[in-house]
């Protein structure tokens, strides 16, 4: 992205190039049997060099193969790494003591070996084909190293072999080694933005856990200097904010609903989570005096809308007070949820309370009301009922984001609820005729207005890019918001706009961002007018290169923000491309014809944005053109 900034009065100019470019990578390939490889270098990178920033963590990511679909029981990974990589810890798929090493001789050099028991799990250890990928790395074993050797040095290969034991075997087999070079990137220098909420989120795939004889708190404290040397302020990364040094902040997703049926390891030290607007996630669950009833005179699992909003005594003590609690005692100054009702809006609640909640809602009569109760009633009177589910989730998200927002107040700090929801349902219409989700109808809120794009992800075993301009889709849609929130709130709102990008969701196990990729997309949030970037679900790292870019992009964020955030949106400007526009595309590639519905325009394979304020203005140029050389 390329900025320039123009004073209306000297008319001078500031330029601030993107300087962005394409990396080549290649499909991943079939291997003949069970293989090991650092990923995404050893698998898809044609350079098949892994880059480690100086004095920073670095992930080495490794991706296991199982293309004959051997049924292991136990597994080793063996790590040779060369002289000046330290290997600082592991993630949770591992089970490591750090002290444990063995010194081994490999080209008349001396490696240090490693040899630690790999955690099985479908997503770790394969049978066969996962999805349409065949390298799992979507809950890989993850080693985070360091080197103190000056950039640009080469420092030797890493090498890889994993031994496993075959269920009804009486022997290990090994497998055969891989390998890829290190090389050295200089060490980060970034800049923490002030105004605009940027970070990771990381549900644990490489994430840092705990090991046996290893302090889980350090461990933390290391992955924590990492996220902030990038130029974050904010992760979502399970750890608690007592980790986190200073200008990092905790956001969480509480207590996941897979986690708490799953037993997972991640987000058991959140005892609360909620989403969908009726859900309430924690152990023990809701009481059955509080939960829907459908019409067969059965309980929901999910909670009756008028038990938040009227707050029940069990919601205010094991919900509202937990919030505050959390927050008062730092373990995260933001909550996250996911707000899709949808399901839970046609699940109808068929109670009293309901009924009488309606009734004071609508104005119709109770006796009609009573009589009808309640399918027929809705037959009749669908707008009304519509209008009154949309209030009891507006009202649920009222007291949602005030019960946070307050607490941080009270406790000298900022603290955010977010409510990430489709982007459709931020449109506002004149009626409830047909749409009983309408997140604007409440007015402004004290919350963080999030929506998504999981648009063009690349896949690891097709080429990139697969279009000509894979990235659009996230940067209109964080535009559209910002301006339409804007619109019909004011630009003195209380609330924030975010629009995540992820590669878990649309390109499941096969999903990646190479790093400028993920630079675009982090980037092109803000440069939209979003206050908040961020990812959704995993991490995507890649190697030091991802740190780089990161770095950069908050940097530039911390440059700009005070245009991008504060500044009055207009559009005063012209572009005009004076080279042929798009010029040559590969004969396998094709401008993606997909045309986006709603508001936000056509995709575009340039994107401007204009911001004004004290009297200069700030113009935004994204280059979303794979294959151009405009720049």
């Amino acid at each position: 992205m390329l900025l320039v900034a123009s004073a209306s009065t000297a008319l001078a100019q500031t330029f601030d190039p993107g300087g962005l470019k394409l990396m080549r990578v290649k499909p991943e390939q079939k291997p003949d049997d069970l293989a090991v490889a650092v990923w995404p270098t050893g698998v898809i990178d044609v350079e098949q060099t892994h880059f480690l920033n100086q004095n920073n963590l670095t992930a080495l990511i490794t991706a296991v193969a199982n293309p004959r679909a051997r049924n292991i029981v136990a597994g080793t990974l063996v790590c040779d790494l060369p002289p000046r990589v330290e290997l600082k810890a592991v993630s949770a798929n591992l089970l490591w003591n750090t002290k444990e090493t063995l010194p081994v001789r490999r080209d008349g050099r001396t490696y240090t070996r490693h040899r630690i028991v790999t955690r099985w799990s479908r997503d770790t250890i394969p049978k066969g084909k996962l999805g349409r990928c065949w390298w799992a790395r979507y809950q890989p074993p993850t080693l985070w190293v360091t080197t103190d050797a000056a950039p640009g040095s080469q420092l030797g290969r890493v090498f890889l072999k994993f031994e496993y034991l075959e269920a009804g075997k009486d022997t290990n087999t090994t497998s055969p080694e891989s390998s890829v070079g290190l090389a050295v990137l200089p060490q980060l220098r970034s800049k923490t933005p002030r105004i605009a909420k940027s970070g990771v989120m990381g549900r644990g795939p490489n994430a840092i856990g705990s090991y046996e004889n290893d302090s889980a708190t350090e461990h933390q404290k290391l992955l924590a200097r990492f996220i902030k040397n990038m130029g974050c302020n904010i992760h979502m990364c399970g750890f608690p904010q007592t980790s986190c040094p200073p200008g990092l902040v905790s956001w969480s997703e509480g207590r996941n609903y897979n986690q708490l049926n799953r037993n997972s390891w991640h987000n058991l030290g959140e005892p609360l989570g909620i989403r969908d607007g009726f859900r309430v996630d924690r152990d023990p669950g809701p009481p059955e005096e509080i939960r829907a009833i459908g019409k067969n005179g059965q309980r929901r699992p999910h909670v009756a809308p008028w038990a938040i909003y009227r707050r029940h005594k069990w919601i205010q003590k094991y919900v509202l007070d937990e919030m505050v609690r959390s927050i008062a005692q730092g373990k995260y100054d933001g909550l996250w949820a996911n707000w899709e009702p949808q399901t839970l809006l046609s699940e109808w609640d068929y109670s009293e309370q309901t009924r009488r909640e309606f009734i004071k809602h609508s104005g119709l009569h109770a006796e009609e009301v009573k009589r009808l109760w309640l399918d027929d009633l809705v037959k009749k009177h669908r707008e009304k009922w519509n209008a009154f589910r949309n209030w009891e989730l507006v009202q649920c998200a009222k007291l949602y984001s005030e019960t946070i927002h307050n607490a941080g107040k009270k406790a000298g700090r900022d603290a955010w609820f977010t409510l990430c929801a489709p982007q459709d349902n931020y449109l506002k219409y004149d009626s409830f005729k047909d749409v009983s989700f309408q997140v604007l109808s409440g007015g402004d809120l004290p919350a963080v207005f999030q929506t998504w794009s999981y648009h063009h992800v690349p896949k690891s075993d097709s080429r990139y890019p697969y279009n000509d301009r894979m990235g659009w889709y996230l940067v209109a849609r964080a535009g559209w918001l910002r301006r339409y929130c804007d619109q019909q709130l004011g630009t003195n709102r209380k609330s924030l706009v975010s629009c995540v990008y992820g590669h878990a969701q649309t390109g499941g196990r096969a999903g990646y961002f190479v790093p400028e990729d993920l630079a675009w997309r982090h980037l092109g949030s803000v440069m939209a007018g979003c206050n908040v970037a961020i990812n959704y679900a995993e991490w995507t790292i890649w190697d030091g290169r991802y740190a780089s870019e990161m770095a950069r992009v908050n940097t530039r964020i911390a440059r700009w923000e005070d245009y991008l955030l504060r500044g009055k949106t207009q559009t005063k400007h012209t572009v005009i491309p004076v080279s042929p526009f798009p010029q040559t595309i590969p004969e396998t590639v094709t401008p993606d014809s997909h045309q986006m519905g709603g508001t936000w325009g056509k995709p575009e394979y340039l994107f401007s944005f204009e911001y004004e304020r004290d009297g200069s203005r700030l113009i935004v140029l994204g280059n979303n053109w794979h294959f151009g050389d405009c720049f």
